[in-house]
């Protein structure tokens, strides 16, 4: 019998899906496309710019546009959004492959986690359901204001995400799957490297 403890790191958006989860779900909180923009691009400029002239980091910008998306819906308004985001991007976004490569993993008793940049809320029903540890930014919400918990789960914050969850030594085999820069750091745990495999 093989007493082998694997795991299995996958990032989300891009990855296992064809789209950002993060932003498919603020362009349907509208049925105007010009509040959308308005609301994500032309409200932002200003921290677009610092942002640019590394003034301010990405975990701003998106604390900024999770609050001009958000701020002015209450709870049970959220919960509905998120809602209607789960029916609409879980049943056209998925990208089958990779959901096939995660099973695999599932059949074999290999442990899986998902290490995201998104936001919990809009990934934390679909890992419950198929039984994933989700690794991914969580906020906390101020009156009316979000703030983020942690540094934006990107880049070698994935690394200490992971590293805080889990004693690396302890596997004898790391596979890790990803697509974009931000997943540079985190593929190089891996003793199987994975990059943009399901495209």
């Amino acid at each position: 019998m093989d007493n082998k403890r694997v795991l299995a790191l996958f990032d989300f958006d891009g990855t296992l899906t064809y789209s950002d989860s993060v932003h498919f779900f603020y362009k349907n909180l509208y049925t105007s496309k010009f509040r959308f923009i308005l609301k994500h691009y032309i409200m932002v400029i200003p921290y677009l710019m610092a942002y640019k002239c590394k003034l301010i980091d990405l975990k701003t910008i998106k604390e900024v546009r999770l609050n001009s998306h958000l701020s002015r819906m209450n709870d049970g308004e959220i919960v509905k959004a998120i809602s209607k985001f789960r029916e609409l991007y879980f049943a056209s976004q998925i990208k089958l492959a990779g959901i096939d490569k995660l099973n695999w993993h599932k059949n074999l008793g290999h442990t899986i986690a998902i290490v995201s940049a998104s936001w919990f809320p809009l990934l934390s029903g679909w890992a419950e359901e198929n039984k994933l540890i989700l690794i991914t930014n969580t906020t906390t919400r101020h009156s009316t204001k979000f703030t983020f918990d942690l540094p934006d789960c990107n880049y070698d914050v994935k690394v200490l995400r992971v590293k805080a969850i889990f004693n690396l030594h302890e596997y004898n085999e790391i596979y890790v799957y990803g697509d974009t820069p931000g997943d540079d750091e985190m593929l190089k745990l891996g003793d199987y490297k994975f990059y943009q495999h399901f495209n």
